[in-house]
């Protein structure tokens, strides 16, 4: 990852790893990664955040 400020990255399941999150973010860039179904109860987490109105001002989009 070299020029990547103001991009934005999508990436598959292993881009949700804490440490690859990390560094996209230093580098100023946004990321979109994968959710899949069998990540536990990690669908429904993020439906539920995204639920709730005070979560979901917090986003940029």
């Amino acid at each position: 990852m070299h020029k990547i400020k103001g991009t934005i990255i999508t990436t598959d399941a292993m881009g949700t790893q804490t440490a690859i999150v990390k560094k996209i973010r230093q580098k100023r860039a946004d990321y979109v990664p994968a959710l899949k179904a069998n990540q536990g109860n990690s669908p429904e987490d993020v439906s539920l955040y995204f639920s709730e109105d005070k979560f979901l001002k917090k986003c940029a989009y």
